[in-house]
Formats: structure tokens, C-alpha cells, sequence
């Protein structure tokens, strides 16, 4: 009823191989269920005591497939996060490493400029040395010659 309203507006109906398979499935187990019901039905008009079908140790109920189907899509959605997860530790640890590196830069470039800084100082106090000598210099000289 439902493709046949579907139909008449001019909708289509994308139905996915998987639900064929189940629908397949359910149609195989009901057949089967109404198959051993005329058995029994027949072997007690008859009197029979045949067995014409053996029962199978695992009957896939179509409740049980879909179970079965949402556990696995459940289980490979966690691996897919905890792959996800793993990938993203692994990222962060070389950001990490990274910041790190930038922060050990960082530190040496503030040691070099302050080693700079340092030089310049020492540079400035040299000159300024040489200076205040010479001058010191020409006044012991001028002081000598009076």
C-alpha cells in the first residue's frame, strides 16, 4: 500500500540491498515455520512418525539479524572513533613537539638577544673606557709636563 501511494505521487522509493537481504531472510524463515507446520499437521493426519526436514542447528531469526547488524555498524563506529582518537593524540603530540621546538627557540632567541644586548653593553663600556683613559690619559700628560 505504501510503494502504491508512493507511486501515485511521484516519489521513488531508494530501498538499500541490505534490506532485500532481510526481507529475503524473514520470507525464508516464515516459509520455513509454515513448511514444519503442515509436516506436523500432515504426520498427525497420517500418523506418520517421518521426519521429512532436519532442523538446523542455527535459525537466523530476522530480529536476530538486524540485532546483529546494529552491533556490528556500533562496533565499527568505535573503532572508527578510537582510530579517530588515536590519530588525534598522535597530532597533538607533535603540536606538542612543535610548541615545544618554538618555545626552545623562542628561549634561545631571547638568549641570543640578550647575549647581543650584553655585547653591546660590554662594547659601549669598552669605548667608553678608552675614552674616559685617553682623557684621563692627556690630563696625567698635560698634569706631567706643567
Amino acid at each position: 500500500y505504501a510503494m502504491n501511494k508512493a507511486a501515485s505521487f511521484g516519489e521513488t522509493l531508494h530501498i538499500d540491498c541490505q534490506v532485500y537481504g532481510y526481507l529475503e531472510d524473514a520470507l525464508q524463515v516464515r516459509l520455513r515455520n509454515f513448511i514444519s507446520r503442515v509436516l506436523i499437521c500432515a504426520t498427525r493426519r497420517t500418523g506418520s512418525q517421518q521426519n521429512a526436514f532436519e532442523k538446523s542447528t542455527t535459525v537466523f531469526e530476522p530480529k536476530q539479524r538486524i540485532r546483529q547488524v546494529n552491533v556490528d555498524a556500533e562496533r565499527s563506529k568505535n573503532e572508527r572513533f578510537e582510530k579517530e582518537r588515536q590519530a588525534l593524540l598522535r597530532f597533538g603530540e607533535t603540536i606538542v613537539v612543535k610548541r615545544k621546538r618554538v618555545f626552545d627557540n623562542s628561549r634561545l632567541e631571547d638568549k641570543v638577544a640578550k647575549v647581543r644586548q650584553e655585547e653591546e653593553e660590554r662594547i659601549r663600556a669598552d669605548v667608553a673606557n678608552k675614552a674616559a683613559r685617553n682623557a684621563l690619559g692627556e690630563r696625567i700628560h698635560s698634569r706631567a709636563e706643567e
